[in-house]
């Protein structure tokens, strides 16, 4: 999702929709409006000598994007993150007030050649079958925009992100979000979708 103008510090949690029907149901009673939509794959790589617990997906990505909708590029990304708490929400956020690193921009073919170059094999791949950005309009907690995607060996999952620096107000705007959504703490994971799709293909 864009980054919110002069924030820093991504922070995110993840909702497993079970019932996409009601859950888009419950979208639609929210007043909610669709952004944008997109597809992309992204190939997860680690070097060729590091361990597997080295670059842990929850910790620590570097992933060639290959986007195919709204257009056709790709981006080498490289994120860390940690694992923070607030009374019963654990949630992640990056290490670095960026968010995402982007290293490169261009096309596949190369970003594939700079990442050997940089001895990285690839490991395994997060497909986005299809994503749509959602705003929704709420009278408690003003517009805000969740993702919505469904992916390969997961199924569908919605994303709440938040952009800043104050733990306490990021964390109250995610519990506040999740409110609106009607969603406990036993529907989130603050695991990242690689360490997910690495988990359901069972190697980590």
């Amino acid at each position: 999702m864009a980054q919110e103008i002069s924030k820093k510090f991504e922070s995110e949690i993840r909702i497993f929709v079970k019932d996409i029907s009601n859950f888009l149901e419950k979208l639609k009673n929210l007043n909610t409006e669709s952004v944008l939509t997109y597809r992309f794959n992204d190939h997860c790589y680690k070097p060729r000598k590091g361990s597997k617990e080295e670059w842990d997906p929850s910790r620590k990505t570097m992933r060639l994007r290959a986007w195919s909708h709204p257009e056709t590029y790709s981006q080498i990304l490289f994120s860390k993150t940690e694992i923070l708490h607030w009374n019963e929400l654990q949630y992640k956020r990056t290490v670095y007030p960026q968010g995402k690193l982007e290293l490169f921009r261009g096309e596949k073919r190369y970003a594939k050649e700079l990442l050997e170059d940089w001895e990285f094999e690839e490991w395994f791949i997060v497909e986005k079958l299809e994503g749509s950005l959602l705003k929704i309009k709420s009278q408690s907690t003003g517009e805000f925009v969740i993702a919505l995607e469904n992916i390969k060996e997961v199924g569908y999952l919605a994303e709440i992100e938040v952009w800043g620096e104050d733990l306490n107000e990021v964390a109250q705007k995610i519990y506040e979000r999740m409110r609106v959504l009607g969603i406990t703490t036993k529907d989130i994971t603050f695991k990242s979708l690689p360490r997910i799709v690495a988990e359901k293909l069972n190697i980590i």
